[in-house]
Formats: structure tokens, sequence, C-alpha cells
């Protein structure tokens, strides 16, 4: 479905008083690095994504990540899931992942403190040399390999548990439940509030999921009777389906899945060889389905 203009604009309008009130904190909050490193600490705004913003601190390998408020919600849950993920992947996997400095939080809401690694030419280049090129796909394949690998037997974030393991420990946190929360007026208390033991369950959950939506966002949902008698039959058949779904694989083990993993999440050098990946706020155990399934549209029928 559209998203919600009138929920859009109500979360862009806290983005807004959000982003000041981050600009007047910023200094104080830098401040605290000239104190530990003993220089002179300077912010510099980085950028903003979909649902961060960055600063860098001048003359200290150090980025200040912040979850925007407006764009993220449960940003302290996304903050720990994601500390907690990035501490897993550093230890069991070849995945080269910025050093966390630190988790805190202040007035304005939870942001991390990470090494930043050295670049190279950031841009994109549409001349860029098939070897070169080639060179960046078996790098992208290299971490989904690495990724596929990381299984454990729920569904969900994964965490320590109270005997010091790794395990999932709670509910996953996904791109699609930020959005529909965010741009289309879903209530937060009816979100997921549990892992899973099945990839049934959790389709299940998800055709579910689909159906609330439907129901609760108020505006730019259908355009007509017709529309709106679609996306009903189309959501009700779905969650048919995941009720009688079933594979070999439905009971796990479940590899991690990484929704916002792409090219411009992954830092290279002017080798191209990859010096760290980024924004893993979205990565959770999810259905073997995620990870081995083609695309619905192969790239050799994409270009036809």
């Amino acid at each position: 479905m559209h998203h919600d203009d009138k929920v859009y604009e109500h979360s862009m309008a806290l983005t807004c008083d959000w982003n000041e009130k981050l600009k007047e904190a910023i200094p104080k909050i830098i401040a605290e690095v000239s104190d530990y490193a003993g220089v002179e600490a300077e912010a510099e705004f980085l950028g903003m994504g979909s649902f961060n913003i960055v600063y860098r601190v001048k003359r200290f390998r150090g980025i200040y990540r912040f979850p925007i408020f407006g764009k993220s919600v449960v940003r302290f849950e996304k903050t720990n899931d994601e500390c907690m993920v990035m501490q897993y992947l550093s230890r069991f996997t070849t995945i080269p992942i910025p050093r966390l400095i630190a988790a805190e939080s202040c007035d304005v809401g939870p942001y991390l403190v990470m090494v930043r690694p050295e670049l190279g030419e950031q841009g994109l280049k549409p001349s860029i040399a098939t070897t070169t090129l080639a060179q960046a796909y078996r790098g992208m394949t290299k971490i989904l390999i690495e990724l596929s690998k990381c299984r454990f037997a729920r569904i969900g974030a994964v965490g320590l548990d109270d005997s010091k393991q790794w395990s999932v420990t709670k509910r996953p946190i996904t791109i699609n439940m930020n959005q529909i929360v965010s741009c289309g007026n879903y209530p937060v208390k009816n979100l997921p509030k549990q892992s899973f033991s099945t990839a049934n369950e959790y389709f299940t959950c998800l055709a579910e999921t689909h159906l609330t939506h439907l129901r609760s966002q108020r505006n730019d949902a259908i355009s007509d009777e017709l529309d709106a008698r679609r996306k009903y039959v189309s959501r009700c058949l779905f969650l048919r389906i995941a009720k009688n779904f079933s594979t070999q694989d439905n009971y796990g083990p479940f590899p991690l899945y990484c929704d916002d993993l792409r090219p411009s999440n992954v830092l290279v050098d002017d080798a191209m060889s990859i010096m760290g990946v980024i924004d893993w706020e979205y990565c959770y155990t999810a259905p073997l389905e995620f990870t081995y399934c083609s695309p619905l549209v192969a790239p050799s029928e994409a270009s036809r």
C-alpha cells in the first residue's frame, strides 16, 4: 500500500523538531570526546540516511550515529539489537564490522559511537571496470555467505541469554515493522511481541500484520471499493497460505538476515577492498527462504 501522507507528514514534522534539538545537543555530546581522548574535538555533519543521522568527530576517528526520531520506531530496542548483532558478527564471522566504542543515550535518544574505517573516494562511477565490478560482487557474496552460516533455533533478534550463550532472545525488529508504524498508522502495541519457533509461525504473523495494517491505515490505503476488496482478499489468501505453509526447513535452524544490507552500507578503500559493513539494526534470524529463494524477477528477465 501507499504510505499514509498524513502520518508521513506528522513523522517528518517530528523529525524536523528533533533534528533541531540534536543540533543543540551535539556540542555537549562531542565535548565528552575531548575529555576522553585529550584532543580538541569538533563535530561535523556527515549525512542523514533513511533511519539515522551521522556526525563525524574531527581529529578523532569516530562517528556518532543517532536513530532519527519520527523515522525510527522503538529506537532504544533497535539500537540495543544492533549492538548485540554487531558484537556477534565481529566475533564469529569474517565480516569487517566497525569497532563499537560505546552505546549511549542522552536527552535526544540513544546513539552509537563507532570507529570510522579509512575509506577511498566516495561516489558512483558509471564507467567502472568490469574487473572492479566483479570484485565488488564477490565481496557482497562473501558477506551473504557469512550471514547464512550464522544459524539459530528460533526466529528473532540475537543476544546473550541468562547463561551468557548466544541465542535468539526476543522478537525481531524489521524494516517492515518500522515502516508500517512510521508511515502507515499501524499501532505499536500490535507489533509482534515474541520470537518464533517455526517459519510457519512467522509467516502467519506476517500475514496477520498485513491485515491489521489494511484495517488501521486511515489515508491512501485504497482507491475505491474494488481496490479495497482486492487488497482484503489477497491478504486473506496470504494468511491461508501462511497457516498451511510447510517445508523441510520449517523448524530451522534459521540464518541471520539483514533487511537493510545493500552496497551503500558496504565501505571500501580505493582498491575496492571491503573495510567495513554498517547499519545492522534490522538484522535478525529469518526463515531460510529469505536467504535462499531467488528474486521474483531474475536479472535476465528484468532486462527484457
